[in-house]
C-alpha cells in the first residue's frame, strides 16, 4: 500500500472527477476564449458567495502576485513598513519587497505556528502601514486581536489564506476579515489548479478596482493605463477547472479533518507534538505537521518504510540570503527558530484511504 501514498494525490483526484474536468477545459477549448473573460468572472462570483457574500473577488495569475497586488491596492507604498511572520514560505515576504515595502518579523505563536498577535505592537513604527497574517498550514491565525491592533494603529490587514482558504475563524472564513485577503491555487493547495492561480479578496470596493487595473497593465480601460501596473490575469481554463473543484471543497476540507483525527489517535502516547485546532478555528489541515524532537531518525525511519515526507519550512526567513539586509538574525525569533528545527508534515488529502493513514 505504501507504493500508493504521496503528500498530495492529484492523479487519484483528476481520476474521480475526470468527466466534469475535461467538460469544463473542453467548453473553452471550444471558445478560443483563454484570458479572463466570463468563466474568470463566474468563478470570481462564485468565491465570493463561498466566502459569505460581503466582499469582492479578482482572480489573479498566482497567489504571490495576489500579496503584491493587494497590498498595493489597500495602500501600502514604497518606503513603508509590514509586519509578517519569519515562520512562512518566501512568497509572503517575496511580495511585500515586490511591493517597495520593508518586511518587519515578528514572532510565533507556538501551538498554531502562526504570528504571534501580543508582539506585534512592540513591533510598530511611524513607518508601518499593514499587517500580513499567514494562516499557515490551514490554521487560522488569531484575527480579533490583530483587527483590534490594526484599528488602534490606522492599519491595514491583509491575510496570507494561500494554505487555507475555506478555513474558520469563529464563524467567519478568513480571507474575508481583514481589508484584503489573498489565495493560491498552485496544484498542491486544497483547491489547486491545473497550473497557477491566485485570487484577492476585497472589503472595499474602491480597493477592488485599483485591484482590477492592476493585474492588466495599470488599465482603467483599453489602452488607457492610470497606473503602473503586472500582466496577472487568471486563465480562462483554471477558473473553469477550479469551479468544477469548488463544488466539492468543502467535504474535500471534511475529509482531511477525518484523516488528521486518524492521525492524531494514533500519535496520541508518542512524544510529538500534533497539530492543535485552538477553540473557535476550524483548521482545514493543508498540511498535517508534527513537531518531532529527533526528526532526523524520524525522517530516516519513514524513508525505510517507504513513507513520503516533507518539512514546511526548515529555515525561518531571517535564514535566507536575500533577505540579510533586513538586519535580522534567526534567534531574534526563537518559537520560530525551533519550530524550524522540528516540524515534518506526513501525506494528507482527500484521496489518501483511511487504510493508507493507519
Amino acid at each position: 500500500m505504501t507504493d500508493e501514498i504521496r503528500m498530495v494525490n492529484l492523479v487519484r483526484q483528476f481520476a474521480r472527477y475526470e468527466k466534469e474536468i475535461t467538460g469544463a477545459v473542453l467548453e473553452i477549448m471550444r471558445t478560443g476564449a483563454f484570458t479572463l473573460g466570463k468563466p474568470v468572472e463566474t468563478f470570481e462570483k462564485e468565491t465570493e458567495a463561498f466566502l459569505g457574500g460581503a466582499c469582492y473577488t479578482l482572480g489573479v495569475a498566482n497567489g504571490t502576485d495576489a500579496i503584491c497586488i493587494g497590498l498595493q491596492a489597500i495602500g501600502v507604498k514604497p518606503g513603508d513598513e509590514v509586519i509578517t511572520s519569519p515562520f512562512t514560505f518566501f512568497a509572503t515576504v517575496e511580495a511585500i519587497i515586490h511591493a517597495g515595502a520593508t518586511p518587519v518579523f515578528v514572532d510565533i505563536d507556538e501551538e498554531s505556528f502562526n504570528i504571534d498577535p501580543s508582539k506585534i505592537e512592540a513591533a510598530i513604527t511611524p513607518k508601518t502601514t499593514a499587517i500580513v497574517p499567514v494562516h499557515l498550514y490551514g490554521h487560522p491565525a488569531d484575527m480579533s486581536p490583530i483587527m483590534n491592533i490594526a484599528q488602534k494603529h490606522n492599519l491595514k490587514v491583509l491575510e496570507d489564506t494561500a494554505q487555507a482558504f475555506g478555513a474558520i475563524y469563529h464563524s467567519k472564513r478568513v480571507s474575508a476579515i481583514g481589508d484584503a485577503g489573498t489565495v493560491s491555487f498552485f496544484p498542491g493547495k486544497n483547491l489547486g489548479g491545473a497550473g497557477d492561480g491566485g485570487l484577492i479578496v476585497f472589503k472595499d470596493a474602491e480597493a477592488w478596482q485599483i485591484a482590477r487595473e492592476l493585474r492588466v497593465h495599470g488599465e482603467q480601460r483599453k489602452y488607457l493605463h492610470k497606473r503602473i501596473g503586472y500582466t496577472s490575469r487568471l486563465d480562462a481554463l483554471q477558473a473553469a477547472i477550479l469551479s468544477v473543484k469548488l463544488k466539492y471543497y468543502d467535504s474535500w476540507n471534511e475529509t482531511r479533518v477525518a484523516r488528521a483525527e486518524q492521525y492524531n489517535a494514533h500519535f496520541v502516547s508518542l512524544p510529538i507534538k500534533t497539530p492543535v485546532t485552538k477553540e473557535g478555528c476550524k483548521h482545514i489541515y493543508h498540511q498535517y505537521t508534527l513537531r518531532v524532537p529527533k526528526r532526523d531518525q524520524f525522517i530516516a525511519h519513514l524513508a525505510e518504510q517507504g513513507i513520503p515526507c516533507g518539512i514546511h519550512y526548515s529555515k525561518t526567513m531571517p535564514e535566507m540570503e536575500p533577505l540579510a539586509y533586513l538586519g535580522y538574525a534567526p534567534e531574534d525569533f526563537p518559537i520560530a527558530l525551533q519550530a524550524s528545527r522540528e516540524v515534518v508534515s506526513l501525506p494528507i488529502c482527500p484521496e489518501i484511504l483511511p487504510e493508507e493513514v493507519d
